[in-house]
C-alpha cells in the first residue's frame, strides 16, 4: 500500500518543505519582474547614416534559467524523500539565485573590455544595473539554503544511516540460510 507524502515525512519536514516551496515560487515570480536596467550600446560605424544611440530597457533576472532550476528543485523536494536531495537543492539553489549576478556583471565587463581593445570583435555590448529585487531574490535564496540545511538535519534524524555489514554477520547469515 502506498503512503501519502505527508505520512512519509515528519511534521517538521512537512512544514519546512512547504516553506522552501513557497520561497522558491517567490523567487520565480520575482525573477520575471523588470529588475535589471540594461543599457544597450549598439555598434557604430562612420559609414552609417544613423546616429549612435544607446537604448535603455528593463529585463528580468534570467527568468527561464531560474524557472528550470527551480522546477527541478521542487520536483526533487516533493518526489524524492532522501537526504541527498537537500545537498542537490543547495547546489541548484546557488546556481539559480546567486550565479546569474556575477555572470551578468562579468559579461558586461568583458564585453566592455573587448569593445575597447578590439572594436571589430564585439562592437555592441550591454551594461547592467541591478535593482533591489535582485538583492531580494538573493536574500530569499540564502533563506532557502538555510532551510535546506534544517531539512537535512531532520531527515538525518528520521532516516538512520545503515551500519556496515561485518564479516561475522555475513557468516551468521550464511549459516542460518543453510
Amino acid at each position: 500500500m502506498r503512503t501519502s507524502i505527508k505520512e512519509r515525512m515528519s511534521s517538521e519536514e512537512w512544514i519546512i518543505t512547504i516553506m522552501i516551496s513557497v520561497a522558491l515560487i517567490a523567487i520565480v515570480i520575482f525573477s520575471f519582474t523588470d529588475c535589471i536596467t540594461v543599457t544597450h550600446h549598439p555598434s557604430w560605424s562612420a559609414w552609417s547614416s544613423k546616429p549612435y544611440k544607446a537604448t535603455v530597457y528593463m529585463a528580468g533576472y534570467l527568468p527561464v534559467y531560474v524557472c528550470i532550476l527551480t522546477a527541478g528543485q521542487l520536483l526533487l523536494l516533493w518526489l524524492v524523500n532522501k537526504k541527498f536531495v537537500c545537498i542537490l537543492g543547495v547546489i541548484s539553489n546557488f546556481f539559480a539565485t546567486v550565479l546569474p549576478l556575477p555572470y551578468l556583471f562579468f559579461k558586461s565587463s568583458f564585453e566592455t573590455a573587448m569593445k575597447d581593445m578590439f572594436y571589430d570583435y564585439t562592437p555592441e555590448y550591454n551594461e547592467y544595473v541591478f535593482g533591489p529585487i535582485v538583492f531580494l531574490i538573493i536574500g530569499i535564496g540564502v533563506v532557502v539554503t538555510v532551510l535546506y540545511f534544517v531539512l537535512l538535519h531532520y531527515r538525518r534524524k528520521r532516516i538512520p544511516k545503515k551500519a556496515p555489514v561485518t564479516a561475522n554477520e555475513v557468516s551468521d547469515q550464511k549459516s542460518s540460510a543453510q
